[in-house]
């Protein structure tokens, strides 16, 4: 069976308890990170402070090696 989540997981600690809970039922986890698709634009209204906040984390969870 296949699970999807989609989440805005931009820590660790946000994406962790899924890998747990995967690795518990032996599924295997594949994230994927979607690069800015809507050219800058905040439709949903969230605060420049999280926005940056949010591509912080990312930018330093990112495991490319």
């Amino acid at each position: 069976e296949l699970v999807v989540v989609a989440n805005t997981s931009t820590a660790e600690k946000e994406i962790n308890p899924y890998i747990d809970l995967a690795g518990e039922y032996g599924y295997i986890v594949f994230s994927v990170v979607i690069e800015n698709r809507h050219g800058g634009k905040n439709s949903h209204n969230v605060p420049e402070l999280i926005l940056a906040k949010q591509e912080n984390n990312i930018r330093n969870s990112l495991k490319l090696k």
